[in-house]
């Protein structure tokens, strides 16, 4: 029994950091052992100028992670602005059926004085997230 598209494609963002290469990661095992497409998406901040050389920057770095075995259902997205904001649009401009990010831990304190994408994500998200924690072993 064949899933529809809808079903399939999973929106992956990353920062690039360490608590985000456990995600990516993981929807590689998952699109290994289920049809899935995975969308690879890069917010980077807002600006004025050089938006063509960041994003090209960003493009070919998300180039670099994807496995050559999914190498046709992986497809990278670069976007600027909120990452809450953009991780959600992409989602739903894509018809995502759930969205896999890194989880970034952080203290109490740091958590009431920085912006936390995640948080923002569940809420404004039209689709499942779920979340890798940083610690997942590869």
């Amino acid at each position: 029994m064949s899933l529809p598209a809808a079903f399939r494609r999973i929106v992956v963002p990353t920062d690039f950091s360490d608590e985000s290469t456990p995600a990516v990661r993981f929807a590689f095992d998952l699109a290994r052992q289920l049809p899935l497409e995975i969308h690879l998406l890069h917010v980077a901040a807002a600006r004025e100028t050089g938006h063509e050389v960041e994003a090209s920057l960003a493009a070919a770095r998300l180039a670099e992670l994807v496995p050559q075995e999914l190498a046709g259902r992986v497809h990278c997205h670069v976007g600027f602005g909120d990452p809450a904001h953009e991780i959600a649009a992409t989602a739903e401009r894509l018809g995502a059926s759930c969205v896999v990010m890194g989880e970034h831990t952080r203290a109490p304190l740091r958590r009431w004085f920085t912006r936390d994408t995640s948080r923002a994500l569940l809420h404004a998200a039209c689709c499942p997230v779920w979340f890798v924690p940083g610690r997942r072993a590869a």
